[in-house]
């Protein structure tokens, strides 16, 4: 069975979970169920329901707000204060500047693989892919960047074929 989640996501779930421990958890109960009954893919849900975990000690500081969509894209949340509609977008900060530089290389990357995509086909790719790398994954220099990028490129189009 392929795991949908990683172990430093359940790890780090945890750890949230632990420090929000002393806080009510019966509205997080009331989201994850709201949660679990959309349509999202399952991956998506576990994002939404860690997200709900981060906003915990917003709601427990802000018990008033009242939240309306649990399920929406951009922004993650939408909640309702007095009568006025607020738009959440949670962000995770993250300040080891290795893993900043990874995750700006894997976007871009990314973004390539996209183009190229979109370039023959843009309605046939559409879609959410999960594709696993191998931990020792190289992309310092330009060449191992490209290579990656069509690894990329293939793998979705094999998936697709």
């Amino acid at each position: 069975m392929k795991k949908t989640f990683s172990d430093e996501d359940l790890i780090k779930n945890l750890s949230l979970y632990y420090l929000n421990r002393h806080l009510k958890k019966k509205p997080i109960e009331k989201y994850h169920r709201t949660i679990d009954e959309s349509p999202l893919h399952d991956r998506e849900k576990y994002r939404k329901k860690s997200e709900i975990l981060l906003l915990n000690s917003f709601m427990h500081h802000f018990p008033d707000v009242k939240f309306e969509n649990f399920t929406c894209e951009s922004p993650d949340f939408i909640a309702k204060l007095n009568d006025k509609k607020i738009g959440i977008e949670l962000t995770e900060v993250i300040n080891h500047l290795e893993m900043k530089k990874v995750e700006s290389t894997l976007n871009k990357m990314f973004r390539q693989a996209e183009i190229l995509l979109e370039q023959e086909d843009t309605t046939k790719y559409r879609g959410v892919y999960f594709l696993e790398f191998h931990p020792n994954i190289k992309f310092d220099n330009l060449e191992e960047q490209e290579e990656n990028i069509i690894n990329i490129y293939r793998s979705i189009k094999k998936i697709k074929e």
